[in-house]
């Protein structure tokens, strides 16, 4: 049973995103094609689960499931979080609640590995180095194509043709969400 209507929320979140990187893995992730015809239907249809034209939005719900996680397990606790996005933030705060209990720690692991830019385990740091931001900035860099008001346009090429190597990339988040709903019960 889930403890917490965020938590839950997280698992709404979670769901999306582990089942949109199935349909990206099940079509091959494609990138382009060949055909005969002129217009891009089969372009359109062929790509339509794809990297080049999903991963953005799925990044997003997969780091807004993140950020409901973390408020919901310091709600549990009755901490409050006021209208934070920090996700850093939050997650330091998480890490100092449950730091000395050791069941806890495949929470703290992943939710870590997904909320520091100097986790080399991060599967984003590339993305956050090029654009030259940190996690804390995901709810922007992943929502809107640059930063405030700057017009600096991120750049998510590293995201994007992934095709040889996405599949790997989609089957360790889609991993690393089992692995959180399984060890929520620690909580």
């Amino acid at each position: 049973m889930i403890k917490s209507p965020l938590i839950a929320l997280s698992h709404r979140y979670f769901n999306l995103v582990s089942n949109c990187l199935n349909e990206l893995i099940l079509s091959g992730n494609k990138t382009n094609i060949i055909s005969r015809l002129e217009d891009n239907i089969d372009f359109d249809e062929a790509t339509k689960w794809s990297d080049i034209r999903i991963i953005e939005p799925i990044l997003f719900n997969f780091y807004h499931g993140i950020e409901l996680m973390l408020k919901g397990i310091l709600k549990l606790y009755g901490i409050e979080f006021g209208k934070n996005h920090n996700i850093e933030t939050l997650y330091k705060n998480v890490h100092d609640l449950l730091i000395d209990n050791k069941k806890t720690k495949p929470i703290l692991e992943i939710l870590g590995k997904y909320t520091s830019r100097d986790n080399s385990d991060n599967l984003f740091n590339g993305f956050f180095k090029l654009n030259d931001i940190s996690p804390k900035k995901y709810y922007i860099a992943l929502r809107y194509p640059y930063l405030n008001n700057e017009f600096k346009l991120f750049n998510y090429k590293c995201l994007r043709y992934m095709e040889n190597t996405d599949k790997n990339f989609s089957e360790e988040i889609i991993s690393d969400i089992k692995l959180l709903k399984n060890n929520l019960v620690n909580l």
